[in-house]
């Protein structure tokens, strides 16, 4: 399984590296491909050869900044399959087009950016990623610390994009020997037997299209989602949350209007896995 990790050089970036390496140690055959990207300067103000000659030393500069990394990382652990690149265009694009070009099978990504800007609760690289590219990315809070992911809650809404989802959630959930729980959000005021149906009905098309080898399925009720998932994260040793990014609008839209940006921030503490 080859891991793209997208660096600015941030500490929310270094977070996204730790948990990179830390789950590739248990993925046999990972390969981690530490990336930055750069825009050069340019300016009218400037000749070609000075121009060419910044470049260069900006190049030297950020090398040796991905060397120095790499190298604290293979003394750290032993056995790490690790590669560095240094890659000149403008994001998303130039992280999206790396990914298709070395065939990455996921993507790592901290949740703000070099910026810092507290309300934001994934940065605007990390956003414009998630909406440019097919490939699953894994967000890590800026405060999260690592632990093994031996579970993960995948919230569904009964989609059909969230079941063609599945075969990349099945792929990486098996990479780590993680469970799987399919749970679904519903308004208290909802019928049980009907809603209890539905939950059951969707989970025996999953069993009978994936055929995932440990996965459960329940039903969580209460008035407001956010609350609602994180209370049951808290409560239930949940490791990680993935969802599906929908084209139209979803609640993973929402995501990105600013009246639920703070609140989700201040609660959501584990990796967010985002399937397309």
């Amino acid at each position: 399984m080859r891991i793209l990790i997208p660096t600015d050089f941030s500490k929310s970036a270094d977070k996204a590296i730790d948990f990179a390496v830390n789950i590739s140690k248990k993925i046999k055959g990972s390969q981690l491909l530490l990336l930055h990207t750069y825009i050069p300067i340019q300016t009218g103000f400037l000749s070609r050869e000075v121009q060419k000659k910044d470049e260069e030393i900006t190049r030297e500069r950020l090398e040796l900044k991905l060397g120095f990394i790499k190298s604290n990382i293979l003394k750290k652990y032993k056995g790490i399959n690790l590669k560095e690149y240094l890659v000149k265009g403008a994001n998303p694009e130039a992280i999206t087009d790396f990914a298709v070009k070395m065939r990455a099978d996921m993507i790592v990504m901290g949740t703000k950016g070099a910026s810092g800007v507290k309300e934001v609760l994934i940065g605007s690289v990390s956003s414009n990623v998630i909406k440019s590219t097919k490939k699953p990315v894994i967000i890590i809070p800026e405060n999260y610390k690592f632990k093994p992911v031996k579970k993960i809650s995948f919230a569904t809404d009964y989609r059909d994009e969230d079941m063609n989802a599945l075969n990349d959630l099945k792929r990486i959930s098996e990479s780590l020997n993680a469970k799987v729980e399919v749970i679904h959000f519903s308004e208290p005021e909802l019928e049980d037997k009907l809603e209890d149906y539905k939950i059951n009905f969707y989970g025996q098309k999953i069993k009978s299209k994936h055929k995932f080898k440990n996965i459960t399925f329940k039903r969580i009720k209460g008035d407001d989602f956010t609350d609602t998932l994180t209370d049951y994260e808290r409560k239930n040793n949940i490791d990680m949350i993935a969802m599906v990014t929908y084209r139209r609008k979803g609640f993973f839209n929402l995501l990105f209007d600013k009246s639920l940006t703070k609140k989700i921030a201040c609660h959501i503490q584990i990796p967010l896995l985002v399937l397309h």
